[in-house]
């Protein structure tokens, strides 16, 4: 609505941006290593913190954690909140990359991938079970998609649906025949 629907081109303060993209360290991308380190962080909050572990519980039974005395509203916002914050964090990283950002484009073609690392990564459809680290993992994985398909003579329109594919094996495999139990 703001933009018109039409791409918004990085021309004010772009040294701020363009760095994400074009600096290394290490000879690793920026944007990785800034991936890597909210990952991290992700990880020591669900591990260690209360909040983190609230998180979890709700995640694995809302009732339980209810009648835990765990304070599922708040943590509820707080994930909510967490979310947008990684979300504008990774459109920042996009936007560092393209140049530009469109209200219909940029992002729209790594959802299927985003959510296939996710879950390549271990990361439980039926929820209360993640590993950001390993999520990083599954990334890396997934990003081998486009590079095997075309090896395999795929046609590139055609990566949507392998993406579909590796969600539902994956998805089939770590679940067992009962309606909710999980393969751990």
């Amino acid at each position: 609505m703001v933009s018109g629907a039409t791409t918004v081109y990085v021309s004010q303060n772009s040294e701020l941006i363009t760095p994400l993209y074009t600096s290394a360290v290490a000879g690793i991308p920026l944007t990785f290593v800034l991936g890597v380190i909210a990952a991290a962080l992700a990880w020591l909050m669900l591990r260690f913190t209360r909040v983190g572990q609230g998180m979890t519980a709700i995640g694995k039974n809302e009732s339980g954690a209810i009648f835990s005395a765990v304070r599922t509203r708040r943590l509820k916002i707080v994930a909510y909140a967490l979310s947008g914050f990684m979300a504008g964090l990774a459109g920042i990283t996009i936007i560092a990359q393209a140049g530009s950002a469109s209200s219909t484009g940029l992002g729209s073609d790594l959802l299927l991938p985003g959510i296939a690392a996710a879950i390549f990564g271990g990361t439980s459809i039926a929820g209360g079970v993640t590993n950001p680290l390993n999520v990083i993992f599954g990334a890396l994985t997934v990003a081998l998609v486009p590079i095997a398909t075309a090896v395999l003579g795929i046609a590139a329109q055609a990566q949507s649906l392998v993406y579909g594919i590796i969600i539902i094996l994956v998805v089939a495999l770590t679940l067992t025949r009962s309606s909710h139990a999980i393969v751990k």
